[in-house]
């Protein structure tokens, strides 16, 4: 069995060492070698003393995931350092998700070192640290949150938005050819076995996964997300309030010619 695999190097260093696992390449357990730099993945082979890093993202503001920002900024590639040879360039697909383009970089690896045994996969220890982004907002082009929300799907804890303050995760998203509803941005036009349908800044967007901590939901046609209704209702009722008090004080400071 192997290793259960966390990463202190960030999101894409764990989507690709998973990636790698699936081709074949197992992860190292953590006392089996050296431990992987933090932007870096480490490759032995039995009997070489000689590892190979993999780097990527040098030239990219959030270096630590490289990946999920590069597909959520809609890049269309990333370079990947391999074993200290010149950078390879691995493309990304507007349709990608952070699992497919792991996968897609992986394979990129793995073809470098073609004709050699599988190595072991040293990754740093750790749980991922914290992404600096990932809530949604509902008011940019479907484009821009389709892509935000493929980003950050598995391994990465997922895109964010929420409904009547509870926060919910979003997995997948796609683009629909609906014509835009007479609707807010973030309104649930329907819900169907295939996911909710979603109107975003200029188009609508079908999306799927969308869990809370406990576990799926889906939130009814009407609902608006990314909006804390009740919140705003309740401070609307407490603005309405200190008005009430407001009025009735200067009504009494007048009869009493305070």
């Amino acid at each position: 069995m192997l290793p259960e695999i966390t990463s202190a190097g960030g999101y894409t260093t764990l989507a690709v060492a998973q990636a790698l696992a699936e081709l074949g390449w197992p992860p190292a357990a953590p006392k089996d070698g050296p431990s992987g730099e933090r932007h870096a993945l480490v490759l032995t082979w039995p009997g070489d003393p000689t590892p190979a890093f993999v780097e990527w993202g040098r030239h990219l503001p959030y270096r630590l995931d490289a990946l999920p920002w590069a597909l959520a900024s809609g890049h269309g590639g990333i370079d990947v350092l391999l074993g200290g040879q010149a950078p390879a360039s691995v493309p990304l697909k507007c349709e990608d998700d952070l699992r497919t383009a792991a996968l897609r970089l992986a394979e990129t690896v793995r073809d470098r070192f073609a004709g050699r045994p599988a190595p072991l996969v040293h990754v740093p220890e750790g749980p991922p640290p914290l992404l600096p982004y990932g809530l949604i907002d509902w008011s940019v082009p479907a484009g821009r949150t389709a892509s935000l929300i493929r980003a950050l799907g598995s391994p990465a804890p997922g895109a964010w938005t929420s409904v009547d303050g509870i926060r919910l995760t979003v997995g997948s998203a796609g683009l629909t050819d609906l014509p835009s509803a007479c609707a807010p941005p973030g309104t649930v036009l329907a819900a169907d076995g295939d996911g909710l349908l979603v109107q975003a800044g200029d188009g609508i967007l079908r999306i799927g996964d969308v869990r809370d901590l406990i576990g799926p939901v889906c939130p009814p046609p009407d609902s608006r997300l990314g909006r804390d209704v009740a919140g705003e209702t309740e401070a609307l009722r407490q603005r309405v309030t200190d008005l009430e008090h407001m009025v009735r004080y200067l009504v009494r400071c007048r009869f009493d010619g305070v």
